[in-house]
């Protein structure tokens, strides 16, 4: 016995919700990129060369922007909940006392309206809307016109939250990348994994930490006898390490090297261009 086929409705939505994750996805990525473009592009390097592919991105380092935008949406939610939905019903219901102590009824809402457009606070779309409100509380009640005001209101507040939620996570994640950038380079400050996080959170998934570069047999090779050698990350059997003092971008085949993180070591203070 087979199932019965799902409705056509909610293989439509399953579709066109999944069309859209897909979508939301890609617009993340990309933006998530950006941040790690912003990044690395001062040392001349894009994310993919050490090794921050789509994939990596994704799984490594996107839970932490997700709470930052999720965390700020919900205080824009709540301000303009606020401004827009609670601060005019509580008017509205102080105007509903004030309309039934006049004794307006249905039919005397128009001439109640003219009236009221008359003054300056009814020429204002803001007037006109705790008006329309408060005619509404009056004849109605207030639980029905609190209901309509909820189902009205829940989903454009929330998508302009998202939208604005987003923005500003992503305009402040890139400067945080800058400012980690420019703490190496210009004040010799390392960037160890917890640079980038707030809290257990990682909102930055880069490094770059001092480091010692030997042979495999440990023996130091004068090429990279300097320290003011920073390790950037791998991939595509490329090592990528950044000399702090002269700026130069060092592409060392991984075969060839072995790299070990100076642990305890001090700030490259003496390798920056500004020491602090």
């Amino acid at each position: 016995m087979t199932d019965p086929p799902a409705p056509p409705g909610l293989v439509a939505r399953v579709k066109e919700y999944t069309a859209l994750l897909a979508g939301l996805s890609v617009v993340f990525y990309a933006a998530l990129r950006m941040v790690y473009v912003s990044f690395y592009s001062r040392f001349g390097l894009v994310p993919e060369e050490v090794g921050l592919g789509k994939a990596e991105i994704l799984a490594q380092a996107a839970a932490g922007p997700i709470v930052l935008v999720a965390f700020i949406s919900l205080l824009v939610f709540a301000v303009v909940w606020v401004y827009v939905v609670f601060l005019p019903m509580s008017i509205s219901t102080s105007l509903r006392s004030m309309m039934r102590s006049l004794r307006i009824e249905q039919a005397d809402l128009e001439r109640a309206r003219s009236q009221f457009e008359q003054q300056w606070l009814g020429k204002t779309r803001l007037g006109k809307s705790l008006f329309e409100m408060s005619a509404r509380i009056a004849t109605e009640g207030r639980r029905t016109t609190v209901r309509q005001e909820l189902t009205k209101s829940i989903r454009p507040i929330a998508v302009f939250s998202l939208v604005v939620g987003s923005v500003l996570a992503f305009a402040i994640l890139p400067l945080r990348a800058i400012e980690l950038a420019d703490g190496l380079t210009i004040r010799g400050e390392p960037i160890h994994v917890t640079s980038g996080t707030v809290g257990p959170l990682p909102m930055l998934q880069v490094r770059a930490e001092p480091v010692e570069v030997v042979a495999p047999d440990g023996s130091t090779e004068a090429a990279f006898a300097s320290e003011c050698l920073v390790y950037l990350g791998e991939a595509e059997d490329r090592i990528m390490v950044y000399d702090v003092r002269d700026a130069v971008l060092l592409r060392i085949p991984s075969g060839d090297v072995v790299t070990r993180v100076r642990t305890g070591a001090e700030p490259l203070e003496d390798c920056a261009i500004s020491p602090s």
